[in-house]
């Protein structure tokens, strides 16, 4: 893939409106796969996963999965 002219992030823990077809994603923990899938079937492709932290005033943190992907066109 070359000029990438979309790029979107999904995450782990956040309830999120697909930017292609509107659909609500899963906000369940456990189911970024299912967004990536849902991404991934509209032409986009995975460039990175990641692991987002933060602190709470609890003194506990917060960990969520993080997804990048991008679409643009396809090398010949």
């Amino acid at each position: 893939m070359k000029d990438i002219k979309k790029v979107v992030q999904v995450r782990s823990c956040l309830g999120e409106h697909c930017v292609e077809c509107d659909e609500m994603l899963p906000s369940e923990q456990g189911s970024i796969h299912i967004k990536i899938n849902h991404y991934l079937d509209h032409g986009y492709q995975l460039l990175c996963v990641g692991i987002e932290g933060q602190s709470l005033s609890n003194g506990q943190a917060n960990l969520e999965t993080i997804a990048i992907l991008g679409k643009g066109e396809k090398v010949k």
